[in-house]
């Protein structure tokens, strides 16, 4: 990732174009032209649309002394301070003043004018012509004491300076927290820069939101999806990939905000605390990523993931133990073979032509073929009176950071309605069968009922042939008692 600062300057109504780029790794080399680099580009911020040039060098003293504000007090024996100053002074971490006299131009004299402080992790008292301005921060005698401003994008404060010729302004500086940041391995830049900028273009850039409408953009993206398929993993727990892909989108959200807050805020507490988060927090942006894979093409954890887990836990016990060079390289592994793993499963996915393979390898196709289409576009494009700066790096990096969400998303959609088409499938068989069963018994029941009609008939009849045999029988049985009886009257006459 990459800081551009960008200075224009208008000479005979042709604008020249100043670029200087530095990588976001110069403010962590232990390289001291790597940290030239990073300084120049804050100086270049700071001197962009200046209304005071500063001719001379600001001059430094170490120690802590309130008359050293004032105007008449003689500072012909402090030191230069600039880049070529001892290794000794830029080291010193305490309270220390600096000074500079300069003249204004007398177009920008009573005219109102934007204070513009960067700090990095450091906090000053700023003083215009022995007269007591603003502080920035709370310069303080120890590191609990101070509290510090890390100031990226600082707010301006408005000052007028008088009709006199010679200027002054002294500043009382403490960094007690850049110490603690050289500490544990991190170059936080300049130790301050000053500027004297335009105040209502200074409130203008502060009033415009359109500067933060990419974090916004891209975390309600990666939010949303978070919370929506995390929903999903809730209520059906077999797509497992719905909490790895949610916790992917919600670690790209958390280094979003965490960005956003570095740019806009100012309180260096806060922005330590959240840089130690981001750290522990940064490799879950990958590990979630490489499980959703596997789950996705191998329906199992490999056991890369199982080494991404003990890296991470190296990592983070490294931390723990005050070894953070071993926890920097721990780290720098886990994301070398995460990345690693991910292209190798995509490419083995459509080697072998798995299903939604192809889906993936947008993700390794957008970046060029983005890259690709830029370059043949011009370097400002104008849409209906709206001028659009083409930026290929920066269309190659959206390509990337949006394409996996993409990729993924479309991935879930197509399995989701592979899924609601099954179920409807599915749904149509089960009613089919179900009507099928309901006819079957329905014939049944009424093969049932004439079965019990017919029964009921039969024994009807059966029990009317029975009183009819009965009747035959009490008949005969009439018959042969009479007969009987005919019987013994005979023998008795005979007798």
């Amino acid at each position: 990732m990459e800081i551009y600062a960008q200075k224009d300057s208008k000479k005979n109504k042709d604008t020249v174009e100043e670029r200087i780029s530095v990588s976001l790794n110069d403010f962590v080399s232990s390289d001291e032209n790597r940290k030239e680099s990073a300084d120049s580009v804050l100086k270049v911020m700071a001197e962009d649309e200046n209304l005071v040039t500063f001719n001379k060098n600001w001059k430094i003293k170490l120690g802590d002394d309130s008359t050293w504000a004032a105007v008449e007090y003689d500072d012909s024996g402090w030191k230069d301070f600039n880049k070529d100053s001892s290794k000794a002074e830029k080291k010193f971490y305490g309270i220390k003043w600096f000074r500079i006299h300069f003249q204004v131009d007398s177009i920008a004299i009573g005219v109102p004018a934007a204070l513009v402080i960067r700090q990095f992790g450091s906090a000053c008292d700023v003083y215009l012509d022995g007269k007591y301005l603003k502080s920035f921060g709370v310069v303080g005698h120890d590191k609990h004491s101070e509290k510090a401003e890390f100031s990226v994008n600082p707010k301006p404060y408005a000052i007028a300076f008088s009709d006199k010729k010679d200027h002054l302004f002294a500043i009382r500086f403490s960094d007690f927290n850049r110490a603690i940041m050289n500490e544990k391995g991190f170059n936080p830049g300049s130790l301050i820069t000053v500027s004297v900028k335009d105040l209502n273009k200074e409130i203008e850039d502060a009033a415009d939101l359109s500067q933060y409408v990419p974090f916004i953009f891209f975390a309600s993206i990666f939010i949303t999806l978070a919370v929506v398929h995390f929903i999903m993993f809730v209520f059906y727990r077999q797509k497992i990939t719905n909490l790895y892909y949610s916790l992917y989108c919600l670690g790209i959200f958390l280094i979003i905000y965490y960005t956003y807050y570095v740019i806009s805020a100012t309180d260096f507490a806060v922005i330590s605390t959240l840089t130690k988060m981001a750290k522990y927090l940064a490799p879950l942006i990958v590990i979630p990523l490489v499980a959703m894979l596997h789950n996705i093409f191998y329906n199992r954890l490999l056991k890369v993931f199982w080494s991404l887990i003990l890296l991470y836990v190296a990592s983070l016990a490294c931390s723990k133990l005050g070894s953070g060079e071993a926890a920097t390289i721990c780290v720098v592994l886990l994301f070398f073979i995460a990345v690693f793993e991910i292209l190798r499963v995509i490419i083995k996915a459509l080697r072998k032509r798995k299903d939604g393979a192809w889906i993936f390898a947008m993700v390794i196709l957008l970046g060029p073929l983005f890259g690709i289409l830029s370059s043949f576009l011009p370097d400002d494009l104008v849409i209906s009176g709206i001028e659009i700066h083409v930026n290929s790096g920066a269309i190659v990096l959206c390509s990337f950071v949006l394409g996996l969400p993409f990729s993924m998303t479309l991935y879930l959609a197509r399995d989701f309605a592979r899924i609601s088409r099954k179920l409807t499938l599915q749904l149509k068989e089960i009613t089919g069968l179900s009507e099928k069963t309901i006819k079957q018994e329905q014939e049944k029941k009424h093969i049932l009922e004439n079965q019990k009609a017919e029964l009921e008939e039969k024994v009807v009849q059966r029990t009317q042939e029975v009183w009819e045999q009965k009747e035959v029988i009490e008949l005969k049985n009439r018959e042969i008692t009479a007969s009987l009886v005919y019987a013994k009257r005979i023998q008795s006459a005979i007798l």
